[in-house]
């Protein structure tokens, strides 16, 4: 069991995001809510919460968590539908061709319990505070690139001959 002061969270995120009272309203509920659950559950090391405070402070490492998780929640919120992801849109610009593709993607969906209540625009500009939400966003692309280059030759032909005729490297297709 953790016991500490999280009331100030929502201020210092408030600041930080640039965001109004009802959107911090919104923010403080989750993290009274969710947030000692959370960091119990994923910030756990052989039974007690730990994190190293010579890397970065208490308040760099929840914005940290937060920037993260708001990253990858904003790409299945652009992606998921009716419990399937639809890739079409990324692997069409890949390729350069029209592409019909869903998946079923695994995923500790658990994880985001943290964030799935935050409206998108406060998830956008928390995945905008480092680039940190930004590489989380960009690492799911990334792993359904290479996923479907390994399974599928042809793929892997279509998307470099792409990138050597446009000249441009592969990150700036999507």
């Amino acid at each position: 069991m953790i016991s500490c002061k999280i009331d100030w969270i929502g201020e210092h995120l408030k600041k930080k995001l640039n965001i109004n009272d009802t959107e911090t309203k919104i923010l403080e509920r989750i993290i009274d809510e969710k947030f000692i659950d959370h960091v119990t559950t994923y910030w756990n090391e052989n039974g007690k919460v730990t994190r190293d405070f010579s890397i970065r402070n208490l308040p760099e490492w929840i914005e940290s968590e937060f920037v993260f998780l708001a990253g990858f929640a904003l790409w299945f919120r652009e992606k998921e539908s009716e419990n399937e992801t639809d890739l079409s849109e990324l692997l069409s610009k890949a390729t350069g061709d029209d592409v019909k593709a869903t998946a079923n993607i695994e995923f500790d969906q658990k994880r985001l319990k943290l964030v799935n209540e935050i409206p998108t625009q406060i998830l956008q500009k928390m995945m905008n505070l480092s680039p940190a939400g930004k590489i989380a966003y960009r690492s799911l692309d990334m792993a359904i690139m290479k996923g479907m280059s390994n399974q599928n030759d042809k793929f892997a032909t279509e998307m470099q001959n792409k990138i050597q005729e446009k000249r441009k490297s592969w990150w700036k297709f999507w």
